[in-house]
């Protein structure tokens, strides 16, 4: 499972690098290139993993009700600690929250600034 999750995280990053460079502008900043790359990836990763998630959670539901028949679903405990996927979920998770809520928008502010300096400009996203 960790190779399959390995390779689709590589082939999500080669197709959003080709993407991102295939489009881009020949004058974008390194970092904006780099931050788009981030951004589409992740956001192509969350989508990629929920149905590997939610496969393994309804074998692992089917295989607990399974061997313990008199038990309700209610009783059903979600193990995070064999699952694969609850890694890559949390990274994805949190990484992307933070792109989107926090660096993305204090990028874009400072890149529409209409200060001097690099601190200025910053300072002027910041707020």
């Amino acid at each position: 499972m960790e190779t399959l999750l390995l390779a689709l995280g590589t082939l999500l990053f080669a197709a959003s690098t080709w993407f991102v460079l295939a489009y881009a502008k020949r004058k974008t900043p390194c970092f904006i290139i780099l931050l788009s790359i981030a951004s589409i990836g992740l956001g192509s990763a969350a989508v990629a993993l929920l149905p590997i998630d939610l496969s393994y959670a309804s074998r692992a539901k089917a295989a607990n009700v399974t061997s313990h028949e008199d038990e309700t679903d209610d009783d059903y405990i979600y193990s995070y600690s064999n699952n694969p996927t609850y890694i890559p979920w949390k990274v994805t998770y949190w990484t992307t929250f933070f792109l989107a809520w926090i660096i993305l928008p204090i990028t874009r502010q400072s890149l529409t600034s209409g200060q001097f300096t690099r601190y200025q400009r910053i300072k002027d996203g910041v707020s």
